[in-house]
């Protein structure tokens, strides 16, 4: 996570937490990854696809649109999150389970 996706997740925490500890549930992934294979050749693939994802903000292309789909689904079915319980103690479930989990408390 980036620094100002830190910062907006800690003032996030503090608004939230006043009220309700538990009240957001923030879901975010890494749309590409980089892996080294050999020495020299590297290879940039989303892990939860296992293909390239275009990470152009501005392409609303159809293509790129449904992939987008396609991984953030596959995020949901497939990925972890950290998630801080009540007693401040990290855990990291299926993001399905988080979600449902978010719901039941809120």
């Amino acid at each position: 996570m980036n620094s100002q996706s830190s910062a907006n997740n800690l003032v996030a925490e503090q608004i939230m937490s006043t009220k309700n500890p538990e009240g957001y549930l923030r879901l975010q992934f890494e749309l590409n990854n980089i892996f080294q294979q050999g020495t020299n050749e590297k290879k940039v693939i989303n892990s939860y696809i296992n293909e390239k994802v275009s990470e152009a903000i501005d392409d609303a292309r159809e293509p790129q649109i449904n992939q987008l789909i396609r991984v953030t689904e596959a995020f949901i079915d497939q990925g972890k999150v950290a998630y801080v319980d009540l007693e401040n103690q990290i855990n990291y479930p299926l993001v399905k389970e988080a979600i449902a989990r978010f719901i039941n408390l809120n």
